[in-house]
């Protein structure tokens, strides 16, 4: 690049260009409440962590912006960020802007006291992270499971004539309403109670049934600010109890309610013993809400639950992201967070959910 680029952090100022930079790059509006949300309400900081490419007269060429949260590695609190947002004007791109962004971005959250940053590329700009020198962890897999087959046939067949006798059989044949592994008896005994709000005894559950050593920590300041405050989506927050113990915590995010009709596991916890029966109870609570669609993340190299969701009629879809991940420590301290086996990440823990 010329030595007439300037890389700096934002200001207020750089608002109106940073919003039209925005528009451009992702073909959307950037909401001045969710800009708010994302950046100046964070939890874990409200200075804005975005770094900005401008030319000799101050014009806007490209934004990369990191985002301040916490992991919880082996019972320690640990400094992060997390990276999304990355934006380069068209005629801009090719240049090697990315990596100077990304570069002067990393120097600085590094000086601010950071210790890990991650990211989930898309095949953008997956390639760029590979040359900084990023640990390339996972890939990602969506695992989808059809709840009414009616309504996935309706978008392929359109004639009733055809997608609802279908359907019907199709539907019938998967025993929703019997259960596939559970009996009905089984499926009854679980309470689902739906709340309006996080609660600290649900943050608390959360992350003592997570089964990894590494994740975002899901205290009860997170989780508020990541879905009861969080303008983007319509958001569930469903809690499972048998008999007087709560055996699970689910959040989920509708996508299109009455049209998509699908719903989205974004964050959720089980004991053990209980996780198949949660998520199907999760399927038939979900059916009964007329859902079409549910699916759930899962990273590609962890066998995790995965024999349970083929089990439970799943359907694995790779996706074109990767779970990418720099320590910023000079030392082997943060090991265990290149290593995809320690982490729990779920589509919650995006900053797109």
């Amino acid at each position: 690049m010329g030595d007439n680029i300037i890389i700096q952090k934002y200001q207020e100022k750089d608002y109106e260009p940073y919003r039209k930079l925005f528009k451009e790059v992702f073909q959307r509006e950037l909401e001045e409440k969710i800009f708010e949300w994302k950046y100046l309400k964070n939890p874990y900081g409200s200075a804005p962590l975005i770094y900005l490419a401008k030319d000799g007269e101050g014009n806007l060429l490209g934004a990369r912006s990191l985002f301040p949260t916490e992991l919880w590695v082996d019972g320690e609190a640990i400094p992060a960020v997390q990276a999304g947002d990355t934006m380069v004007r068209k005629e801009s791109r090719g240049k090697g802007l990315f990596s100077r962004l990304t570069r002067y971005s990393i120097d600085d959250v590094r000086a601010l006291g950071f210790q890990v940053v991650f990211n989930f590329p898309n095949q953008n700009s997956y390639p760029g992270y590979m040359k900084l020198g990023w640990t390339d962890l996972d890939e990602v897999e969506n695992y989808y499971r059809i709840l009414d087959p009616s309504q996935m046939l309706k978008r392929k067949l359109k004639s009733p004539a055809l997608y609802k006798p279908l359907g019907g059989i199709l539907r019938s044949m998967m025993k929703f309403k019997q259960g596939i592994t559970q009996s009905a008896k089984a499926l009854n005994e679980i309470r689902v109670i739906k709340s309006e709000v996080i609660k600290e005894d649900m943050a608390d559950f959360l992350s003592k049934n997570l089964t990894k050593p590494v994740h975002q920590t899901k205290s009860i300041t997170y989780l508020q600010w990541r879905y009861e405050n969080n303008p983007k989506g319509e958001y569930e927050i469903l809690e499972f109890w048998k008999d007087e113990a709560r055996i699970g915590t689910v959040v989920t995010k509708i996508l299109g309610r009455n049209e998509q009709n699908t719903v989205e596991v974004l964050e959720w916890a089980a004991n053990k013993e209980m996780e198949e029966l949660l998520l199907e109870k999760l399927m038939n609570y979900y059916s009964k809400e007329n859902m079409a669609l549910l699916k759930l993340w899962q990273l590609g190299k962890q066998t995790g639950i995965k024999p349970l969701l083929e089990k439970l009629g799943f359907v694995r879809k790779s996706t074109d992201l990767h779970f990418v991940v720099k320590p910023l420590g000079a030392d082997n301290a943060f090991n265990k967070v290149t290593d995809s086996n320690n982490w729990y990440v779920h589509k919650g823990d995006t900053d797109t959910a």
